[in-house]
């Protein structure tokens, strides 16, 4: 016989988040209550009860509450009830080391694709269907939203498409990461699943295109007419023609031009260079300011790579600089008050300049900054190799330059010799 303190006749502790045996009892109004004693996440003994009209209806009930409990602490800052809009703002705080563009990018994302849709529904009764059904409405680019900046008018603005749709997951699936490490989630797994449109997106991607010698001419003639154009007031857009010529020499951004100083700039030098150390872009708070490294990577301090000038480039900043009286210094373009040049600014000028006085029947829609920055990675690997073009680029990967910025090039066959002999023996 075992006596009652016996360690072996003892019943077993339920260890966390397990529950014990279900006891059913009847009710004054009629059917079941059925319940049972479990312990959460820190062990504590709590009850769970449900009931039916039958003990089998009880009993299904009370199974499917612990099903879909919530795993995560009441006072936890993530919990099954805490909503979509919630967990996006709670995600974006909980992340550090992120570039201020990439932070700007999921903020925008959630701000335009997702708050507005699905920010109410509480995440515990997400499922991996909805969130597809949500992230393909984004894919199909169909929504759109009126946006009003400052003093500008309103605009109407597209919230989707495939691009925006990739981002989307990429937000999602780190937001319900984060309420997934809170055990928020009945399910304990992430409802957000792979990607499974990277084919789709490439088969709607734009070829590259590169600037011909002849449209480069043209949008030059075009910017010349547009600044000439401005009846009052001070001159507009001054900083586009120098820019264009110095975006396609180096190859730069449109943000890394407008952070480059005279203190990147080397012209004295046997081979003149510049050094592309920072670009324009927000921090956390909304506001623009220099950036002391270039897109995604603030240890590149540690490694820039000078970029050597073409002789146009070099006459046209040593003219710059000599306008200057001496006073060479801080950033190159700079705003009519000696500020920044914000990135949006410049492409305002850039899109009324390429439209103006159309000669040629296309209104250069497809003309961006961008556009300049493939023309250079084109001519360079049609001159000098993919390699080269990347190295230019400061790109990690040449793939990525021949994906995205290089034109493709018909080769034609030519195997002409072959038929030498066999012509000139039927000829005779």
């Amino acid at each position: 016989m075992f006596s009652k303190e016996d360690p072996d006749m003892a019943r077993p502790e339920m260890r966390p988040n397990t529950h014990g045996k279900m006891s059913f009892s009847p009710r004054e109004s009629g059917g079941f209550e059925a319940s049972w004693y479990y312990r959460d996440a820190h062990g504590n003994r709590k009850r769970m009860k449900a009931s039916g009209r039958t003990k089998s209806r009880a009993r299904e009930e009370l199974e499917f509450k612990w099903e879909t409990r919530d795993l995560s602490d009441a006072d936890s800052e993530v919990t099954g009830s805490t909503t979509i809009e919630e967990l996006g703002q709670l995600w974006l705080k909980s992340l550090r080391g992120r570039a201020p563009g990439t932070m700007a990018a999921y903020r925008n994302r959630i701000r335009i694709s997702i708050s507005p849709f699905i920010g109410d529904k509480k995440i515990r009764d997400v499922t991996p269907g909805y969130i597809e059904a949500h992230l393909r409405r984004i894919a199909d680019g169909n929504d759109t939203r009126t946006i009003t900046y400052k003093k500008s008018a309103a605009r109407t603005i597209p919230t989707g498409g495939l691009s925006a749709e990739r981002t989307a997951r990429i937000v999602l699936h780190g937001m319900f990461d984060h309420a997934v490490s809170f055990n928020a989630l009945p399910s304990g797994i992430n409802p957000v699943g792979k990607d499974k449109r990277q084919a789709e997106r490439k088969a709607k991607r734009s070829k590259v295109r590169a600037m011909t010698r002849a449209e480069y001419f043209e949008l030059v003639r075009r910017i010349e007419a547009w600044q000439a154009a401005q009846p009052s007031g001070p001159p507009r857009g001054v900083h586009l023609r120098p820019a264009i010529d110095v975006m396609l020499g180096t190859g730069v951004r449109s943000g890394e031009l407008l952070a480059i100083r005279w203190e990147d700039v080397r012209l004295e030098e046997d081979i003149p260079f510049i050094l592309v150390s920072g670009t324009i872009a927000q921090n956390e708070e909304g506001k623009w300011h220099r950036q002391d490294w270039t897109k995604g990577d603030r240890f590149q301090v540690a490694k820039i790579q000078p970029i050597a000038l073409p002789p146009h480039v070099v006459d046209l900043l040593e003219k710059r600089r000599a306008n200057l009286d001496g006073h060479a210094e801080g950033l190159i373009f700079k705003s009519q008050v000696g500020g920044l040049v914000l990135t949006s600014n410049f492409r305002r000028s850039w899109r009324q300049a390429r439209q103006y006085d159309n000669r040629t029947g296309d209104d250069f829609a497809w003309v961006k900054p961008k556009s300049l920055r493939k023309s250079t990675a084109t001519m360079i690997k049609r001159s000098s190799g993919l390699e080269a073009a990347a190295e230019q680029l400061r790109h990690s990967s040449s793939a990525v330059t021949r994906e995205y910025y290089v034109e493709e090039e018909l080769v034609m066959v030519d195997n002409r010799a072959v038929f030498d002999d066999i012509f000139a023996q039927g000829g005779k």
